[in-house]
């Protein structure tokens, strides 16, 4: 039997507030339930609508807009319903958003060669925030009840939270994340063509997982600070969004890279296969994670060991972001090398390849006294970049007409640009 369940996602929110969902008496909106003065409600009860539910003698119906109502320890404005809720909820949001935006900038940061479009990193990072987050919800109350079925207790059996959070969470989590990833491959060979390879795809991996964590971590933090107050707030907020704020990216990266492979691949096997095994990675991540919290907690060892090693799995994540940043960089040194000396000169061609330009702040300062200026030598480099990845999927053996459309512009754009005097860096 597990000890509790701790810092497992959704779950415990899920669990906690699933009654919400079947309670016929749930139109707090429109009144509030306010205990009546007796020596047997004095207390502070944990599950006020428990108690109310067993002891109706002690509450009455108060419709008027001054009544509270007492539900998991929190006390609601009945005349605006969940006040308090809302106001937590943004609080929550305005201390995780920081957190989650650092690790954006640093993700997005870490792609030098061919930094993704950031319209589109928005974007998947809201699937993960909103998308990915309530259908994880849905599935995950679904897959509440049916443990519940299977091991023949109630739904808040901490042996059924702590079996769910480990073994159906990871799988329904991973799954509409991934989905996400799925779509965004599919977007690309059809239209985008901005998942080129393994690095692309460990990038978007990490950013939907970011976007989950969002609201994932403001959900918990909200409901400890109804639960316990400033305390509750605070530690939670260290230990998921500050310790552990790199776990749902970590966790869905694995699923990138398996997309990311198929995505630079030519072989129906491995179009099946990577997806598929990058998602067992990630589901096998994201439950050794949660079985840490619950089965494996040990009295408070478990968690210990997983910031640990977790800490040692986000670590990896950056280092194989870097491995695959040079893989990128052997990319674009192949398929820019015949155009030196016609779309491109021979020192432009050394600052656009160089390693340093996986340092932070090494390009900025490389394309110092740049002819024709910073941003514009900037972008020359960019469509270079992109024309060498295009060059790659050529070679890969995908022809379509967008491909050749998007390498005519880019050819068309870098000629003019040579033509104004545009150079890369100092001539």
């Amino acid at each position: 039997m597990p000890q509790q369940v701790v810092d497992t996602g959704l779950l415990p929110y899920l669990g906690r507030h699933f009654a919400d969902l079947v309670d016929p008496i749930s139109d707090r909106t429109q009144h509030a339930w306010q205990p009546l003065r007796s020596q047997n409600n004095e207390g502070n009860y944990q599950d006020q609508d428990q108690f109310r539910k067993r002891n109706p003698e002690h509450f009455r119906l108060d419709r008027s807009p001054t009544a509270v109502s007492w539900q998991r320890g929190t006390r609601l404005d009945a005349s605006t319903g969940y006040v308090v809720d809302v106001k937590m909820w943004v609080i929550a949001l305005l201390f995780v958003l920081p957190v989650v935006l650092t690790y954006f900038v640093v993700l997005k940061g870490a792609d030098r060669f061919e930094p993704e479009p950031l319209w589109l990193l928005v974007g998947v990072f809201l699937w993960g925030a909103v998308v990915a987050t309530v259908t994880a919800i849905v599935g995950n109350i679904v897959g509440q009840s049916a443990m519940s079925a299977a091991l023949g207790a109630r739904l808040g059996d901490p042996l059924v939270q702590a079996s769910t959070a480990s073994f159906v969470a990871p799988v329904v989590e991973e799954t509409t994340k991934g989905t996400g990833l799925l779509a965004l491959w599919l977007l690309s060979r059809l239209w985008l063509k901005e998942l080129d390879g393994p690095l692309d795809g460990v990038i978007y991996g990490g950013i939907i997982g970011l976007g989950f964590t969002l609201t994932e971590d403001v959900l918990y933090i909200q409901h400890a600070a109804e639960m316990t107050g400033a305390v509750g707030f605070g530690a939670t907020f260290v230990m998921r969004t500050v310790l552990g704020g790199l776990g749902h990216a970590t966790f869905t990266a694995a699923t990138g890279l398996g997309v990311g492979l198929a995505a630079s691949s030519r072989r129906v096997w491995v179009w099946i296969a990577a997806p598929i095994l990058g998602w067992c990675v990630a589901i096998g991540l994201h439950s050794l994670h949660n079985l840490l919290c619950t089965f494996l907690v040990a009295g408070g060892t478990g968690i210990v060991v997983k910031y640990l090693l977790f800490w040692g799995f986000d670590i990896l994540y950056f280092v194989l972001v870097i491995l695959l940043s040079l893989r990128d960089r052997t990319t674009v040194v192949l398929q820019l090398a015949n155009e030196v000396g016609r779309l491109i000169q021979p020192k432009e061609f050394a600052r656009t390849t160089s390693r340093w330009m996986l340092l932070p702040f090494y390009n900025w300062f490389s394309l110092d006294r740049s002819g024709g200026g910073r941003r514009s030598a900037r972008q020359k480099q960019l469509d270079l970049i992109e024309l060498a990845f295009i060059k790659q999927r050529q070679t890969l053996g995908e022809q379509d007409a967008v491909l050749d459309r998007k390498e005519r512009v880019l050819r068309t754009r870098i000629a003019r640009a040579n033509g104004r005097g545009i150079h890369i860096g100092a001539p």
